[in-house]
């Protein structure tokens, strides 16, 4: 029964379309890096920063006002790194489990493929309560 429906390649083709399509983390690998590139642009930009500071001219009258908003700023390029390191490592995790909870289209064939061989493996009353319990749950979420 199940075999027969199984073993049709449209059946198989479509299922692996039907699967495959349920899981797609390309959004979430998209913003990974997206986020990656802004770290090095923002890492960049405080190795430039830092630079800056080493060549402040102690001398000059406004070395002090100067030395305050470079640290400022400076300190704000680490805050900003860190938080997008953090969002990659969370988007990161995310991608990860979704791809351990994939379920691909050739282990659901697997899976059909040996339920036939252990349905039929089953006495006729237990055919019969697998059938009126699988037909009542379909109707019950058509409800």
């Amino acid at each position: 029964m199940i075999y027969s429906l199984v073993t049709k390649p449209k059946f198989e083709e479509h299922l692996r379309k039907k699967v495959g399509d349920k899981i797609d983390t390309s959004e979430l690998e998209t913003e990974i890096a997206y986020l990656k590139k802004q770290i090095q642009s923002k890492q960049a930009a405080k190795e430039r920063l830092g630079l800056e500071i080493d060549r402040l001219d102690e001398s000059d009258r406004l070395y002090e006002l100067k030395y305050e908003d470079m640290q400022g700023r400076l300190y704000k390029l680490y805050e900003d790194i860190d938080e997008m390191e953090e969002k990659v490592r969370v988007l990161q995790q995310r991608t990860d489990n979704i791809m351990r909870q994939k379920i691909s289209g050739e282990q659901v064939y697997e899976f059909l493929l040996a339920f036939d061989r252990l349905y039929k493996e089953l006495s006729d009353i237990d055919k019969k309560k697998f059938l009126n319990t699988f037909t009542f749950e379909s109707v019950k979420r058509d409800i």
